[in-house]
């Protein structure tokens, strides 16, 4: 078992997330001022351009080597508990009616990587600005006492290290909520979680992508003839309501894997490898900087009353959560 200073150094690294301070900086400083609605507008645009920049440039940071690091029955047992939390998502939001976007965004986090996600989905499915802020705190809030069970319970059935990696790696919320609760459990379940947990990451636009599909009616037309309706998928009109960050993203996911496949074949000493191996752990703090930049002006538009929507999207977030954790479970026991 890891040592007790380090468990309380991972612990306090949940909450102190550059995004999540970022979000409460913001908060207090639009309630600290006289004239809250002063810089409304200027918060709204650097939100949106802050955003787009941050999201683009973590195309990036995609590594094809953790990838092939993972079996092929993992990875799809891995796309179907996801693909299925997706599904019956949607399904239940039916009776929930939760704001469809707040909905997507809570499914994002839920399914991919936390806030990171939220954020990248923030940009692909419009919403109040003030609701990115809650469905961070609400994705951040269970993934938290998530990351305190798990190890407990994991116990109880008698996981191995390489099991509990596997579990937490597939179903925990952020990064640093994995690395935490695989630390907590032993210190062999740590690589296991991260490699698991970068495939998640790097299923960030697929999902995308189904959940678009899975939210969009007007990606379907709809023709009659001969009394019958046909109904027929529109691949422009679907994939015009995508932004255009995306196009620089996925440009750098190419590029970076395409890079990472030269070093394989040819070496690390390839020259363009090397130099995107130094270049992209700057990319990576850019990209943290202007997401916790775009952070601080979402956290300065939104304030905190607790609605029964909310009390919805609580319950929502706490049953997908759950839904993942039951699912991925199985992965470890197939």
């Amino acid at each position: 078992m890891p040592d007790p200073s380090i468990k309380k150094s991972l612990l306090s690294s949940i909450f102190l997330q550059p995004i999540l301070l970022s979000l409460v900086a913001g908060f207090l400083f639009r309630n600290s001022l006289d004239g809250r609605s002063t810089w409304i507008g200027q918060s709204d645009w650097l939100s949106s351009r802050a955003l787009s920049f941050a999201l683009s440039l973590m195309g990036a940071q995609f590594v094809l080597s953790d990838l092939l690091a993972i079996s092929w029955h993992t990875i799809v047992s891995l796309l179907f508990c996801i693909f299925l939390t997706c599904v019956v998502g949607t399904v239940v939001n039916r009776f929930l009616k939760l704001d469809n976007s707040f909905m997507l965004w809570l499914l994002a986090g839920n399914c991919i990587c936390g806030p990171a996600a939220i954020s990248f989905a923030s940009q692909i499915f419009n919403g109040e600005k003030k609701d990115i802020a809650k469905a961070i705190w609400i994705n951040t809030l269970i993934g938290f006492i998530l990351m305190i069970l798990l190890p407990f319970f994991a116990d109880l059935l008698n996981l191995s290290s390489e099991a509990f990696g596997v579990w937490a790696g597939s179903s925990l919320q952020s990064t640093a909520q994995v690395v935490a609760s695989a630390s907590i459990f032993s210190t062999e379940s740590t690589d296991i979680a991260l490699m698991i947990k970068s495939i998640r990451i790097i299923m960030l636009l697929p999902v995308m992508f189904l959940l678009k599909i899975l939210s969009s009616p007007n990606s379907i037309e709809y023709s009659d003839s001969k009394k019958a309706r046909k109904y027929q998928f529109s691949l422009n009109s679907f994939l015009r309501t995508f932004p255009r960050f995306l196009i620089v993203f996925l440009m750098l996911s190419f590029i970076s894997l395409m890079i990472d496949l030269s070093g394989i074949l040819y070496g690390p000493e390839f020259s363009l490898y090397t130099v995107f191996s130094q270049l992209r752990p700057l990319l990576g703090q850019v990209s943290k900087f202007s997401l916790s930049l775009a952070m601080f002006a979402i956290g300065y538009l939104c304030n905190f009353d607790l609605s029964r929507s909310d009390c919805r999207a609580i319950i929502f977030a706490i049953f997908t959560a759950l839904q993942l954790v039951f699912t991925s479970y199985f992965i470890i026991r197939i």
